[in-house]
């Protein structure tokens, strides 16, 4: 007998929590359209998953401008 009240509709692939992360950790703040359009996530979380996503992207990104001063840098003192 089918109980058709337990079954919640199936999510595609792409809204998918493994699939989210899997995008975020590869081209991070790009993952926030698929954030918005999650059918299942409420406003504050996706607010609260916005601002994380920002906040990350925008912290790695500054470690990479970093890294990137210090390597030229260390070139600069080695080829001169």
């Amino acid at each position: 007998m089918e109980n058709l009240s337990s079954e919640r509709p199936k999510l595609k692939w792409y809204f998918q929590s493994s699939f989210l992360i899997i995008t975020f950790l590869f081209v991070g703040p790009f993952v926030l359209p698929l954030i918005w359009l999650h059918p299942t996530f409420s406003l504050n979380k996706k607010i609260i998953l916005s601002a994380l996503t920002l906040t990350v992207s925008y912290l790695l990104g500054l470690a990479l401008v970093k890294s990137l001063e210090s390597i030229d840098a260390y070139y600069s003192l080695v080829f001169s």
